[in-house]
């Protein structure tokens, strides 16, 4: 190989590298950072990142601070039903065996989206939890049955309480 043609393999590889990079460094990153005009309060929200994956149904988790309220929101696409509903629930699984089960869903109820999404108050014992200990997975019940799901990204939602504080 002449040094012409290796230059440009060192530059292919190099580009390469860089769009891999892009790729695995997906940070979780604000998606909202401003202050309610109103109330004065901060409100801070997270993007919203993909934890769990069981064939085509996918788990998506944001999580948002207004004030003192912070909140876990929770997205699926595994057709479970209305988000909203009064039955609907979340439990974390955590990997000692403990679990949090979040019941309250603070959302309207709504039927009309293939995409069913759920929010639920975090208080402070379950926010020392979700960053003390890893999890394992997660169980979603909407209206319809519920589904577990094994949770990939077990430090996404650690890490966006982390950003939002």
């Amino acid at each position: 190989m002449n040094i012409r043609q290796n230059t440009k393999m060192k530059k292919l590889i190099l580009i390469i590298g860089i769009i891999f990079s892009g790729i695995l460094m997906q940070a979780q990153e604000l998606k909202t950072d401003e202050v309610d005009e109103f109330t004065g309060e901060r409100i801070k929200i997270t993007t919203r990142e993909r934890i769990a994956k069981i064939g085509s149904y996918r788990v998506y988790a944001q999580v948002e601070k207004n004030g003192t309220v912070i909140i876990l929101r929770i997205t699926t696409t595994a057709g479970l039903g209305c988000g909203g509903a009064n039955d609907n629930y979340v439990v974390l699984k955590f990997v000692d065996g403990s679990i949090i089960k979040l019941t309250d869903d603070k959302l309207d109820v709504n039927c009309d989206h293939p995409v069913s999404q759920s929010a639920y108050l975090l208080n402070n014992d379950h926010i020392n939890k979700i960053k003390s200990v890893e999890l394992l997975d997660i169980r979603i019940k909407m209206s319809s049955h519920s589904y577990d799901f094994h949770v990939k990204k077990k430090d996404a939602i650690e890490n966006m309480i982390n950003l939002i504080q």
